[in-house]
């Protein structure tokens, strides 16, 4: 009876309809799908500084590069921008996109998940001695969400403006002098640094002559001054044309700049017995000591 019933149970469900429709799905939402919530799952990326040359001359460009890595489980892309908190730096990349990157994580991972980028921020000219700017450079998700956190990194560099000491002179082209004389040489300097400097005239060689007074100039960047240097002429040294050179020395005794100067020496006036006559500077001292002289005969007599 047992065995009846069972092969009974069988029959029946072998002869029972099968049913015709399919079983709904699961609902997705469209917005859902364009807003891109299943594919950015697991989105992910850094922005790292990788070299950063920060300082230079007025007019120099500063270089550095720049690394984005796709960490995420799906592709990405990514807007790149920089500002200059000050507008006269100005600050450029070489792309303002990075174009698809695969994953760096997942399933779909890939090794090649980076690449690389290059800031260029120019030195304004006329930029003072360590002037300096700050420069933002920003990354942007492509697929991320608004609102999502993380969907733009910042990094930020320094720029600054290098101390620049440099200097011009110029020199009286030619100047005369008689032996035993003094004579005045036309000095101008000229800062071109980009910050105040000092710096002292001094004599170069070994011409027979002395240094009586030598300017001294203290000059703010871009400025010039001139003024006037006294030398004398020895007696020993040679009547003819001869070159001195000069140059411009600063505080920690760097040679800056160098002119030369071209002198005309002349011979000191004969007296009749051949003799060189004494210098005119000379003569007041002379007639003093000849006038005592005199004044002690006198009262001896």
């Amino acid at each position: 009876m047992t065995t009846l019933m069972v092969a009974l149970l069988f029959l029946v469900l072998l002869i029972q309809p099968v049913p015709t429709e399919t079983p709904a799905l699961p609902h997705i939402a469209n917005d859902a799908v364009a807003q891109g919530p299943l594919t950015c799952r697991g989105c992910a990326f850094s922005l790292d500084l990788v070299a950063w040359n920060g300082t230079g001359a007025p007019g120099s460009v500063l270089v550095g590069t720049f690394r984005i890595a796709n960490t995420g489980e799906t592709e990405d892309a990514y807007h790149l921008s920089a500002t200059s908190d000050d507008p006269a730096w100005q600050a450029t990349l070489d792309k303002d996109d990075t174009g698809t990157i695969p994953p760096g994580s997942g399933f779909f991972a890939e090794e090649d998940n980076e690449t690389t980028f290059s800031l260029a921020v120019l030195v304004p000219p006329g930029a003072p001695a360590l002037a300096s700017t700050t420069v933002t450079v920003t990354a942007t998700s492509r697929d991320m969400p608004e609102d999502r956190e993380g969907r733009t990194k910042s990094e930020t560099v320094t720029a600054t403006a290098r101390r620049i000491i440099a200097w011009a002179l110029d020199c009286s082209e030619e100047t005369e002098v008689s032996r035993g004389r003094e004579a005045d040489i036309t000095f101008t300097a000229h800062n071109r640094g980009n910050d105040k400097n000092t710096a002292t005239v001094e004599h170069v060689g070994s011409l027979n002559i002395t240094t009586v007074d030598l300017p001294r100039f203290e000059l703010a960047a871009g400025a010039s001054d001139t003024q006037n240097g006294t030398i004398g002429a020895s007696l020993r040294l040679e009547e003819g044309y001869h070159v001195s050179d000069w140059r411009l020395v600063d505080d920690r005794g760097i040679e800056r700049a160098t002119c030369d100067v071209g002198l005309v020496v002349n011979p000191v006036e004969q007296r009749p017995d051949g003799k060189e006559s004494a210098s005119p500077a000379l003569l007041p001292v002379l007639l003093f000591v000849f006038t005592a002289l005199a004044g002690v005969r006198r009262r001896e007599a």
